[in-house]
């Protein structure tokens, strides 16, 4: 078999090669999206399920009974994303704030309630796509102590988890993009 032949061939056998790694990618994404979309805490109820298909997100809205500060849902998500190659992620400028409880008054809901709030971030392998999820506990008592915030007056966890696009923050400090 000549050179030249021998070249083509092994061009082709390359090509479906990476046609057929690119076909299984694919389908595994897909998969692995599908089984996201039902993925949700045990025991979980109110649920809600909001789709906006333009922006290509989804996001899973529910309740869970768990004593502040539980982490058994960011738990729960990190060990089922690991098992689909997805993993924790933060901008340099946000590591900061990624995981941690923070409390603050949420002026926008009736009765101002006191809000006890934990977000995480998780990206795919290829960082096609992104999990956001925030978990939050509403408390209508005022009362604070030294930190300025009590621990919540209640054991209901509002969990909000939305697979979408990845998308980066920018740097803090760095300008905004105009609005059209």
């Amino acid at each position: 078999m000549s050179r030249c032949r021998l070249a083509k061939l092994n061009a082709w056998y390359s090509l479906c090669a990476a046609q057929i790694l690119l076909f299984h990618c694919a389908h595994a994404v897909v998969e692995s999206e599908a089984y996201l979309r039902k993925l949700r805490y045990p025991d979980d109820y109110n649920v809600r399920v909001h789709e906006r298909k333009e922006y290509n997100t989804f996001t899973i809205s529910y309740e869970a009974r768990l004593a502040y500060p539980s982490q058994g849902v960011v738990e729960f998500y990190d060990l089922e994303l690991k098992q689909l190659g997805w993993l924790p992620f933060a901008e340099p400028d946000y590591e900061d704030s990624y995981r941690k409880w923070i409390c603050f008054e949420d002026g926008m809901r009736e009765g101002t309630p006191l809000v006890h709030q934990l977000m995480a971030k998780w990206a795919s392998g290829d960082k096609s796509r992104m999990v956001l999820l925030g978990i939050r506990y509403y408390s209508y008592s005022h009362d604070k102590d030294k930190s300025g915030c009590r621990s919540p007056t209640n054991e209901i966890q509002h969990v909000n988890f939305q697979l979408m696009p990845f998308v980066e923050l920018p740097p803090q400090g760095a300008p905004l993009p105009p609005v059209n």
